[in-house]
């Protein structure tokens, strides 16, 4: 009965499963899947038994737990890592070509694979652009907390940097760049539009207790 066994025991189950002769047929389909999707289950690694599927090449494991890229097979295309508790940026496969790290705990790029061409790190806690391989083509930065354009690759085609701290667009962009930067956060306009609702609230509460008061005279 699989639900008594321990993760443990569970773990090596799998592994003499592999190793089984008579599984070979099925174990030979298996480790040719192209793509796996293992979404919202509370992953908390990324289990080391994927290594053994040589063919994947599309590997999404979105909305989990998971803290460390690690045990990825050395074949893989195509990473989606969003959704996840990832601090860093490690261990990819010198072949990646699409890496997903949306909405983890990443404060720095770095490590990144000679061959990556699209890389997505929107709502992280980044706060500089830098380290990025020569054949980037698409980076996404929404949502961090950079506050400088600089380090760009020359071969950089498309780059999204919407809600950050960025307060001037430099001059010596990539000719081919496609640029998006709106909604920048400006923490001196935060603190400023702050004080200016503080102070009309302050005002209107003023008046209203006043008119109260002038009613109460009247009485």
């Amino acid at each position: 009965n699989d639900g008594n066994l321990t993760k443990k025991e569970k773990i090596e189950s799998i592994k003499a499963w592999f190793i089984n002769e008579e599984n070979r047929p099925l174990i030979h389909v298996i480790r040719n899947l192209g793509t796996t999707h293992i979404r919202g289950t509370n992953l908390t690694r990324i289990p080391e038994e994927i290594q053994l599927f040589i063919g994947l090449r599309k590997l999404h494991l979105f909305q989990n737990q998971i803290s460390k890229i690690e045990n990825l097979p050395a074949g893989l295309r195509d990473l989606n890592l969003s959704q996840n508790q990832i601090r860093k940026i490690e261990n990819l496969p010198a072949g990646l070509r699409y890496l997903n790290l949306n909405r983890n705990q990443i404060r720095k790029i770095e490590n990144l694979n000679d061959g990556l061409r699209d890389l997505f790190l929107r709502q992280n806690q980044i706060s500089k652009i830098e380290n990025l391989n020569d054949g980037l083509r698409y980076l996404n930065l929404n949502q961090n907390q950079i506050r400088k354009i600089e380090n760009l690759n020359d071969g950089l085609d498309w780059l999204f940097l919407d809600q950050n701290q960025i307060r001037e667009r430099p001059h010596n962009l990539p000719a081919n760049l496609a640029l998006s930067m709106e909604n920048q956060n400006d923490p001196l306009k935060n603190r400023l539009r702050i004080i200016i609702v503080l102070n009309v609230f302050v005002v209107l509460l003023s008046y209203l207790i006043e008119k109260r008061l002038n009613y109460f005279r009247r009485d």
